[in-house]
């Protein structure tokens, strides 16, 4: 998805290198698997119910401890939404607004994870 014409990224994307599930933590449910992430946003592919412009406050769940924690929380405003072509999935872009200093060195941890 990097080379689609309007790409207005200010940051590169790193690729998660385990499973990290999006939760809404408003309600408890998953909006989707995170597939790459930095400091400032991250894709989604998940559920087609996430609303562009919204704003979600959620909790990435991961599969294997970074520094001892297995989730970070972060709020996050939905940018776009597209047709995964995949039974009711979309790619869904998020502009990170709401993220600690702590969970902000996790998303670093993952992307230095992935970079080595």
């Amino acid at each position: 998805m990097s080379d689609y014409k309007n790409d207005q990224r200010q940051k590169p994307r790193n690729s998660v290198n385990q499973k990290v599930i999006a939760i809404n933590a408003l309600n408890g449910d998953s909006l989707g698997t995170v597939v790459d992430i930095h400091s400032g946003g991250f894709l989604l592919l998940g559920v087609d119910s996430v609303v562009v412009n919204n704003v979600y406050q959620m909790e990435l769940v991961f599969d294997a401890a970074i520094d001892s924690k297995t989730r970070l929380s972060l709020g996050a405003q939905c940018l776009w939404n597209r047709q995964a072509g995949v039974g009711g999935q979309s790619w869904l872009g998020f502009h990170i607004i709401d993220l600690s200093e702590e969970d902000e060195a996790l998303v670093e941890k993952m992307s230095d994870q992935v970079q080595n």
